[in-house]
Formats: structure tokens, sequence, C-alpha cells
């Protein structure tokens, strides 16, 4: 007797696998056209058989009929277009196919059963993977979740290596054997390179002891710039261990996103006839960091530059000789006004070192003094506001200082005439 009840439960069955059926054939909206993703080739699994990577395994021509060719193929008839794909960051997007699970998504949503806590991803620098893919099909006591942190690519050849996890259903799937493979044609970043390491010691007159360090930042990669970086500097060669100065600290310093610059001046307090060692390394705008350079080494001067200074007379007019005093002088200057140092650190006359002043055009010296006497006396042409500058030089550098003088119209001499 005809039972209308069963066969209701009966057609709603049929339904459902057929839908089911259906949804292993055709990909979802999100699968793309094999030509427009970058992974290709197939997976092997003991348990499930191929699983292809690209419809255009078997579509070479992508007109949506199958070749037939290689293992894996469907023999004819017609084929979905699919593709799984890295992007630029790393990330996977896209499907792969397999004849006996169905389609497995490469960027499924959490959550995800265990840590790493994301979809599948690839280090855009070392090649390797990590993070989750699942097969669609789960059910039946299957979670569907493939674990890819045991593969790898050769960044050199885009050649996939090594195995994921499917659990007891799909077991190891191996991406590479003696007949098979998957690959990518993924673009690699090149690890970036640092070079040209220089010392410039800065003005030691304005900034004592502020020594500049600079290098150089290249990059295989056409358009990749510098845009962070890392200097360590330490008072012995071993520089790795506990540095003095480390531009990455606190943390993030100079290794995070926006230091561009080529040069960096340390933070630390430096000591005066003592040698350091540095190194640097460089990272480029998609995170890709070279190694540290060998150890550049500086060896800070012995004591600290000249500190010039003069004075002059308190009558300082126009066609008259005026004194300038920058040392102590009997009967001419009575003190040091100029200051050198010595190694200890201690401050000494700079008597006897090299001077050179410079005055305005028409100067006149005495015949006891020129340009390059410690204190001379001179005759200058005009009146009004005028510039001296005086360089002291010692055995470890040269300093100068500039001092306006303001120059008098001498007052005329009156004499008394009988009427």
């Amino acid at each position: 007797m005809f039972n209308k009840k069963q066969f209701l439960i009966f057609i709603c069955c049929l339904l459902s696998v057929g839908l089911i059926f259906l949804a292993w054939l055709w990909p979802a909206t999100e699968v793309k056209a094999g030509s427009s993703q970058n992974v290709t080739g197939f997976a092997w699994s003991e348990n499930i058989g191929w699983v292809s990577m690209n419809s255009l395994n078997c579509d070479a021509n992508n007109d949506g009929l199958s070749d037939g060719s290689p293992a894996g193929c469907p023999p004819s008839g017609a084929i979905s277009n699919y593709g799984v794909n890295i992007g630029i960051d790393g990330n996977f997007t896209g499907f792969a196919w397999s004849e006996n699970i169905g389609w497995i998504q490469f960027d499924p949503v959490g959550p995800y059963p265990a840590s790493p806590n994301y979809s599948a991803q690839m280090d855009t620098v070392t090649g390797a993977l990590s993070g989750w893919a699942r097969a669609l099909s789960y059910g039946g006591g299957w979670d569907g979740w493939i674990k890819l942190s045991n593969v790898s690519i050769n960044t050199a050849n885009g050649n996939f290596a090594g195995f994921a996890w499917g659990s007891d259903v799909m077991g190891w799937l191996s991406f590479a054997g003696s007949n098979y493979n998957t690959r990518t044609t993924f673009g690699f970043n090149a690890i970036p390179a640092v070079g040209n390491l220089a010392v410039n010691q800065g003005d030691y007159c304005v900034y004592p002891l502020h020594p500049i360090l600079s290098w150089v930042f290249s990059d295989a990669d056409s358009g990749d710039y510098q845009d962070s970086y890392n200097v360590q500097i330490d008072d012995d060669s071993n520089v790795a261990d506990a540095p003095l100065g480390d531009s990455c600290l606190p943390s993030p310093g100079t290794c995070s996103a926006g230091h561009g610059a080529s040069s960096y001046t340390p933070l630390i307090s430096f000591a005066y006839n003592a040698t350091y060692y540095w190194r640097v390394k460089v990272a480029d705008n998609r995170g890709a960091w070279s190694a540290f350079s060998g150890n550049n080494s500086f060896t800070t001067p012995s004591h600290a530059f000249p500190n010039p200074d003069f004075t002059t007379a308190s009558k300082t007019n126009k066609g008259e000789f005026i004194q300038f005093c920058a040392t102590a002088q009997v009967g001419v200057c009575n003190s040091d006004v100029s200051l050198c140092y010595n190694t200890a650190g201690q401050t000494i006359s700079c008597s006897g070192k090299t001077f050179l002043w410079a005055f305005p055009l028409g100067a006149q010296f005495s015949t006891t003094t020129s340009p390059t006497s410690e204190n001379p006396k001179v005759k200058i042409a005009s009146a009004g506001p005028q510039t001296i500058s005086l360089t002291i030089t010692d055995e470890v550098g040269a300093c100068s200082v500039s001092k306006t003088v303001n120059v008098s119209q001498a007052l005329p001499k009156w004499r008394e005439t009988p009427p």
C-alpha cells in the first residue's frame, strides 16, 4: 500500500544527497578560474588519492573540458574552474579538489581546532607554511581540518615539500613525490642586504662625542625599500652580548615600520679615547630582515676639541689698533679665554696650538702680530658691527668661534690755538 509520508521522506533524502553531490561537483562562488591562481600541481594521500590544486592541471587550455590526463584527472567531460592562490601577504585563498572527498578550502573561517588560530598562510621570506585548510565534506565524526605546519615551499623554484595532516580520514597529504608535485609562481620577497658601513664623527665642536653611523641598504626586488633597522653598539667586539646600545630598545624602537633613514646616532654616553664596535641589520617594506652586518669599529678622539673664545680692549675705534686676547700673555692679556684639553680631561691653555684669525677686508695687523698670532693687535678700517672669527686647531681637531665687535668712529682730536 502506498505510504505518502514515507514517500516524502524518501524524496527529501534524495534531494539532500543530490545537493551534496552537486556541491562537490561545482564550487561555491569563491572558487576562481584556475588561470588566475598561482598554485598548480597535485598532492597525494594514501587514503583519499589525488588532490588537484588547480583546474588547469586537467584543463590546460581552460576550455572547461577535462584533458583526460595526468593521473587524478577525469577521463573526459566538463570540469569546473577552481584553484588555490597565495596572496602578496602570504595568505592562501581558494579551493583544491579531491574526487573522493570533494572541495578543500584553503581560507576557511574559524574557530580553528588548535593553534595556530588562522587559515593557511606562508612566510613570504622562508616559504614555511602554517595554519589550516578544511575539507568541506566534513561530517560523520571527521571535522575536515587539515594542518599545514609540516609543509614548506622552496623559495628558489616554488616547489612544495612536506606533509599536511588530515586526521584519520585523509591521513598524511604529501605535496611532492617521484611523479608529482605542487608548485607556485608566487614572487618571493628577496632578503635585503646591508653594507658600506661608515662612521662620521660629527661636529665635535657643537655636539661632543656625537658619532653618526651610516650604511647602505640594497634589495634585489625592484621597488622594495628600507622600512626599519636595528643598530647595536658596544665597547668590545662581542656586540651581540649585552650591547651598550640597541636602537630597537625600548621595543620596538627602530625595528618598527617607518624607519627608512640610513644613519643613526647611538643614545649612549661615549668616552674619549675609546674604541667602539657596531653592527646593523635592515628590513624591507615587506618585512624581510637581512642578517646582521659584520662589526665596524671607530675610536673617539683622545680628548675634547678646543673651545675658542676671545675678548677685546675696552676701546674699539676705527683706525686705531685694537688688542684681541685669546690666551694669557704677560703684559698683554690677563687670562686664557680660549680653553683646550688634555687626555686626562683637564682644561689647559691653548697657547702653542695653531691659531687663525679672520678680520674684515682692509684690516691691518701691527708689525709684531699676524693672522696666526694668539693675541693679535689689529686696526679695523670701517666703523659699525664687524664680524671677527677665530679657529684653534690642536692634535685632535679644530673649532671656530665668530663674534660681532662694534667698532666706533674715532673722535676728532682738538688742539687749542692762540687767538
